[in-house]
């Protein structure tokens, strides 16, 4: 229904049109300089103008916090003013929340935090790990981490007791699957809780560099592009973005595991996010200018063919990229001299670790894992 003009006048237009009919009448009964007409005149203009501007601004937009960033949607276009608007203590903050990621605390696995299913699986887990520590290192209520002079023995009780334990893979999940899924599940908390795309040092000197050089490749000046060259493009603008937000995430986990984040710091910093960030932009430097550190056609080879536009090489399905983090996080961790096997020169105890980070994952998220089906040639 629609409504008549007067319904639809305002205090605001009714007022203008009464102060007008009276400045009329006073000119037409005095001179145009009558008192009158001055005096409306004035309130109208001086007075009585700015005051209903200022009520109306107030029905409006209400009392706007020109701070509450958490009000806003991370979107693309709104990235620069989460980067400009960095919590003043460091503590990067999870989206929509007040609340820190806290280092020392298992939960920022869960990529469904009111899952009670997970939630008991996680707890049954981390139990069974204490189990494994030896007896003075035993701490029920405290969080769960391995003392690194004391990994191997730990490593050792946990192969031995695994088999019984009821923690083993499920016999209906295969390890492409769990790679699958943990590589969505790792990618979505990234997304959620750290936010790496309000960060120019992810978003532009990270994705945005390597895509140049990735365009040069794909799109050579003077020349015709490459068949299928736009799509190609976009995978490989994917690969980095996603790969480089699972491993910092795994950098991560890898520290919590044996308690090494810097000393004193409990929360998720600023800092500690662009130095893990800054080894990530090298590695993938490295790789696209072909200076590997082992010989041969092994992963190095691989990531540097999609690069440099080898089209014989595919593109990776997720699955694949998921052991594609986990070699950068083994990259990182043998140049830092963090290597399990630098202490008990056993490489298998390597693979433990990664073992028991995956577990952590998988149980954390059990009902992700478990029920929701997978498509394994996913990209």
């Amino acid at each position: 229904m629609t409504s008549s003009a007067s319904e639809r006048s305002t205090p605001f237009s009714r007022l203008n049109e009464e102060l007008v009919t009276l400045a009329f009448r006073g000119s037409k009964q005095n001179s145009p300089r009558s008192i009158n007409t001055m005096i409306c005149t004035f309130t109208y203009h001086v007075i009585l103008i700015p005051a209903l501007l200022t009520a109306a601004m107030k029905r409006t937009w209400g009392e706007l916090d020109f701070n509450a960033a958490s009000q806003i949607e991370h979107t693309p276009e709104n990235v620069g003013y989460f980067a400009s608007h960095a919590p003043s203590d460091g503590n990067i903050m999870k989206d929509g929340t007040k609340k820190p990621f806290h280092y020392y605390d298992w939960s920022f696995l869960r990529q469904n935090q009111q899952n009670e299913e997970s939630g008991k699986r996680q707890k049954q887990l981390l139990q069974f790990f204490k189990e494994c520590k030896r007896g003075g290192d035993k701490d029920e209520k405290s969080f769960f981490f391995i003392k690194r002079n004391h990994a191997v023995q730990f490593l050792k009780a946990y192969k031995k007791k695994l088999r019984n334990s009821g923690f083993t893979l499920p016999p209906h999940i295969t390890p492409e699957q769990r790679n699958f899924h943990h590589y969505n599940i790792l990618r979505k908390i990234s997304d959620d809780k750290i936010n790496l795309g309000s960060y120019p040092l992810f978003s532009e000197e990270i994705v945005q560099a390597m895509m140049r050089r990735v365009r040069r490749s794909y799109q050579p000046a003077g020349k015709p592009p490459m068949r299928d060259a736009a799509n190609r493009i976009w995978q490989i603008r994917s690969l980095i973005t996603n790969v480089t937000k699972v491993t910092h995430l795994l950098m991560i986990s890898v520290l919590s595991l044996f308690k090494e984040h810097k000393e004193g710091e409990l929360t998720l910093t600023e800092d500690a996010i662009k130095e893990k960030l800054k080894f990530i932009q090298g590695l993938w430097v490295r790789l696209e200018e072909g200076k590997f550190q082992n010989k041969g056609d092994g992963w190095e080879k691989i990531v540097y063919n999609l690069l440099n536009a080898q089209t014989e090489t595919r593109m990776m399905v997720k699955r694949e990229k998921y052991t594609l983090c986990w070699n950068f996080v083994n990259t990182w961790l043998e140049e830092n001299n963090m290597q399990l096997k630098k202490i008990s020169r056993e490489p298998t105890h390597s693979n433990t670790v990664t073992e028991i980070i995956n577990k952590l994952i998988l149980f954390s998220n059990f009902e992700i894992v478990s029920k929701k089906p997978c498509a394994l040639d996913e990209e």
